[in-house]
């Protein structure tokens, strides 16, 4: 059963395949956003300060986010852990960009389903990822699973 060990903190053991490892899960009422950028609540500024990254990032999760992606902190990303995770329900803006400027303008239209799985498998690996289809969006597109190598 998870631990709590602080008021926004819980602890856990799981096997990731080698044996138990703990994790800590971290609930963080912030922002996230872009270091540098304007708060789009510019009335509770007080109340609602930026997310900063910890040294260590075993994953970075995003749903339903809206207009940042979970790639946009460049630090947060920096600070995966080798065989950390980017796990979103849809397709980051760079790696839009990174498709289109692979194979055109035209990969999302033009592009079968296990065409564009070898694109976000080669595009993912540019940023040094392994791309981890799901097997429930075979001919999709619209999400990011990815380890950090």
């Amino acid at each position: 059963a998870p631990k709590q060990t602080s008021p926004t903190e819980l602890e856990f053991s799981f096997d990731f395949g080698e044996g138990d490892e703990v994790v800590t899960v971290a609930v963080s009422p912030t922002l996230y956003a872009k270091p540098g950028a304007d708060r789009a609540f510019d009335q509770n500024k007080s109340s609602i300060p930026i997310y900063e990254a910890p040294d260590k990032v075993g994953m970075i999760l995003g749903f339903r986010t809206t207009g940042v992606d979970i790639d946009a902190d460049q630090k947060a990303v920096a600070n995966l852990v080798p065989g950390g995770y980017l796990l979103a329900d849809h397709a980051t803006h760079s790696f839009i960009i990174g498709a289109q400027e692979l194979k055109g303008e035209e990969v999302f239209y033009t592009s079968r389903g296990d065409e564009i799985k070898q694109v976000m498998k080669d595009v993912w690996a540019q940023k040094g990822f392994e791309f981890i289809p799901l097997e429930n969006e075979a001919d999709s597109y619209q999400y990011t699973f990815a380890r950090k190598q």
